[in-house]
């Protein structure tokens, strides 16, 4: 089974790029510096939200926080559905050509863990019924698991700006309790503002884009495993490769469609 391409998530890259500059752009580097660059309020921020997400999840989720940044950023191969389906046809094929034992050499080279399960239990000859409830129920726990880290940065996006409105408050509460100097205000008030800056930043441009990334990738590999799990319940059945691939050409674009015809 060939692999796509390997690279980080190229649209997460540009999105990046794209928000440095859209701030640069509209804010220009000197201001940053001497405007918006306030160690202080993203302490309160960034400090603020950790410790309240830390308080929210057990220590067994807040542990995880680094593997799940890491499959944001992770170099892993993409899913490619129509590349899937044809191998799936490629399996089919080859068993009623050849029986169940032809596949051997398939299992040992699959390096996708669920279809490598899959074509285990259907080596095992366990039953289309069980065989379908085994991997469905494999597809559940693993968005259950999934849905824990979109909901850890997705909290920590709602956190944010809650203490960034904490860190006005308190810089306005400071500001007004010593007014003797006017000429200090507008600074004053400039350096309030900030913190709700910081905290509509990284909710806005940090932890919801994240969270929303988990969420995109769940999806993607949810569908992926739908459509296995359809396509190795068809093979137990001994349905033909052309009715398995007319049933798993529902999960590809009218486009992509074209290219499971091919061969």
């Amino acid at each position: 089974m060939k692999k796509s391409y390997f690279g980080i998530h190229l649209t997460f890259v540009v999105g990046i790029a794209l928000s440095l500059f859209i701030i640069k752009y509209s804010i220009g580097i000197d201001n940053i510096m001497t405007l918006f660059w306030e160690p202080k309020s993203m302490v309160l921020v960034l400090g603020g939200v950790i410790a309240a997400t830390q308080m929210h999840f057990t220590d067994t989720q807040f542990h995880k926080l680094f593997s799940r940044l890491t499959v944001v950023f992770s170099m892993k191969a993409q899913h490619s559905l129509v590349r899937d389906v044809n191998y799936l046809a490629d399996i089919s094929s080859e068993i009623q050509a050849k029986g169940i034992t032809a596949i051997s050499s398939d299992i040992e080279n699959c390096k996708d863990p669920f279809l490598k399960l899959g074509l285990n239990l259907l080596y095992d000859n366990v039953s289309a019924d069980e065989l379908g409830d085994l991997l469905k129920e494999n597809i559940f726990y693993t968005k259950r698991r999934h849905f824990q880290g979109i909901s850890f940065f997705q909290t920590m996006a709602n956190y944010s700006p809650a203490f960034g409105l904490l860190g006005t408050v308190v810089g306005l509460i400071k500001l007004l309790s010593n007014l003797g100097d006017p000429e200090q205000f507008g600074h004053g008030m400039a350096l309030a503002m900030v913190t709700t800056f910081y905290g509509l930043f990284f909710a806005n441009f940090i932890f919801s884009p994240i969270a929303g990334r988990l969420q995109t990738l769940s999806d993607e590999e949810h569908m992926q495993k739908e459509m296995i799990t359809i396509g190795l319940v068809s093979i137990e059945k001994n349905e033909s490769t052309y009715l398995m691939k007319e049933k798993l050409q529902n999960f590809v674009s009218k486009k992509q469609r074209k290219k499971l015809w091919e061969k």
